[in-house]
């Protein structure tokens, strides 16, 4: 069964850890835009366009994973 403050504190976790991954990417990247003179908004588009291409692809790989034949295929199941 489901417990309420484990679901808040994965829900927390998750927060804490989006927030904090998206707060360094954002540093790095005006760091980087002071530093060479390349306009900040290419940077972001770049940056979390990057970020969103990848989480589908990982995203696809493990809905993939959950079917029987796919599993053997990829050698997990």
């Amino acid at each position: 069964k489901r417990k309420p403050v484990k679901i808040l504190s994965y829900f927390i976790f998750t927060l804490a850890l989006t927030v904090l991954f998206y707060a360094g990417m954002n540093m790095g990247l005006e760091f980087i835009s002071t530093n060479t003179g390349i306009i900040l908004s290419n940077l972001f588009i770049i940056g979390y366009q990057s970020v969103n291409f990848h989480h589908y692809i990982v995203d696809s790989v493990i809905w993939k994973a959950r079917n029987k034949k796919n599993q053997k295929a990829m050698k997990i199941g």
